[in-house]
């Protein structure tokens, strides 16, 4: 939980982020990493939203985060100090599982977004620096500027770069939806040299999970993990 106005504001929403979170604790028998604040302006309730689907969409609202391409795990009535589930599907504890911890992270991780008159140096600074990964945030589901002549040098900076041994993989500006790599001709080109399709994972989650997964695994088990 986190609060989006500070505790010395009258308007703040971080006592009722707060209690709300360990009412949820206390009760639920989910498994993992959630968000929990306001899911209104008002303070009658707040949603417990997954981590890798929620994203920050206004500056300054209470209600700013939200889930993307997926619904909130639960909504936590504050009043009432009552868990609704939203969700059947989440993940559940299991005593049974051994609970393991894999902290790496490699930090030579970049973010890149796609755009009108794009430069092949934009893409080569990142082969020039020993980058392992690249999250390019497509527009679409999943252009890059690589399939007219003008562009050519960007589709052959790319080759360049996956041939290095760095893991490029595609994300969508519009957040809702998903990337697809056999929709159109361009979108074949790129998964043909290697670019690997996200599907409806946030570009900032994909960020994360591609320097978490190439900290942790070898190149080709965490291609395989990624989406």
């Amino acid at each position: 939980m986190g609060s989006q106005r500070s505790s010395d504001r009258g308007s703040s929403d971080a006592a009722i982020n707060l209690l709300c979170a360990a009412e949820f604790i206390k009760q639920t028998d989910f498994a993992g990493v959630a968000i929990c604040m306001h899911e209104t302006s008002d303070d009658q309730a707040c949603v417990v939203l997954p981590g890798t689907k929620a994203r920050k969409m206004h500056t300054s609202r209470r209600d700013a985060f939200k889930a993307v391409n997926d619904q909130p795990i639960a909504r936590v009535h504050f009043n009432e100090r009552r868990v609704e589930y939203l969700k059947k599907d989440y993940p559940r504890v299991d005593k049974k599982k051994p609970f393991t911890v894999k902290d790496g992270f490699e930090e030579k991780v970049g973010l890149l977004k796609s755009h009108p008159n794009m430069h092949p140096e934009e893409i080569l600074f990142y082969l020039e620096h020993g980058f392992k990964g690249l999250v390019v945030e497509g527009t679409g589901m999943g252009h890059m500027p690589t399939n007219t002549p003008e562009n050519l040098p960007n589709y052959e900076a790319l080759k360049k770069l996956i041939a290095s041994g760095c893991v490029v993989v595609m994300t969508a500006q519009c957040l809702y939806g998903r990337v697809h790599p056999y929709v159109y001709t361009n979108l074949r080109r790129l998964s043909e040299i290697g670019v690997v399709f996200a599907e409806d994972l946030l570009p900032e989650t994909a960020f994360v999970k591609l320097a978490w997964l190439l900290g942790n695994f070898k190149r080709e088990e965490a291609v395989k993990k990624v989406p």
